[in-house]
């Protein structure tokens, strides 16, 4: 029954789904933007090397300072087996209370092994920061390294500080990468509270892919 241990008999759900491991994020950020929205970033770790999941649902809680919950927002994503990847919310509207801290949870993953679920391989090549008065822009190139179309991508572009702590993201969203297409891209950030402790050179420009 393709699971090792002691057979009980009759149906046996697979080893790697019995003892799925939940999704954990290990990293947390919120940012308030220049309309007074909060932008959200989270580190996610799938630690199951068998199983993906082709999609979840995920939250962020936001509290404030005396740890009530000021709003909740989530949405859908998707994590290839043993990966760490970013989930964002990029402009979630919160009333006047200031935001003290924000949690995630994940849940209701559609497991798929990984053997149907290969991460496709993709690199982020050509990045330059460029950093004015009033705004700093990121260009660089997104190519698909596969020989098959990719029906969706994402970038995600990270300004960090001289002690890299992330500052603020943004992201480009991207339809039909033909096979092995190399397709530039601009992300551009205007004026902030944080544009005078960007470090350029710590810029990061992550993505995903399917």
């Amino acid at each position: 029954q393709n699971e090792s241990g002691v057979d009980c008999g009759g149906f046996c759900i697979p080893c790697g789904e019995r003892y799925f491991l939940p999704l954990k994020a290990t990293d947390i950020n919120h940012f308030i933007l220049s309309g007074g929205e909060i932008a959200l970033l989270a580190e996610v770790v799938n630690p199951n090397l068998e199983y993906g999941a082709s999609e979840f649902d995920y939250e962020f809680s936001l509290y404030d300072s005396e740890g009530a919950v000021i709003k909740k927002a989530g949405g859908k994503s998707f994590i290839y087996p043993g990966e760490i990847k970013l989930v964002t919310l990029p402009e979630v509207e919160v009333e006047s209370a200031i935001v003290e801290r924000a949690e995630f949870r994940a849940g209701n993953e559609k497991l798929v092994p990984g053997s149907r679920m290969p991460k496709p391989k993709a690199d982020i090549r050509s990045l330059k920061t460029e950093a004015g008065a009033a705004s700093i822009k990121i260009s660089a190139v997104f190519a698909n390294l596969e020989a098959v179309p990719l029906e969706e991508a994402k970038a995600i572009a990270v300004l960090y500080d001289s002690l890299n702590k992330p500052l603020v993201f943004s992201e480009n969203t991207f339809a039909g990468l033909k096979p092995f297409e190399n397709r530039e891209f601009v992300i551009n950030f205007p004026k902030g509270p944080w544009i005078n402790l960007v470090d350029p050179d710590k810029t990061a420009v992550f993505y995903e892919a399917r």
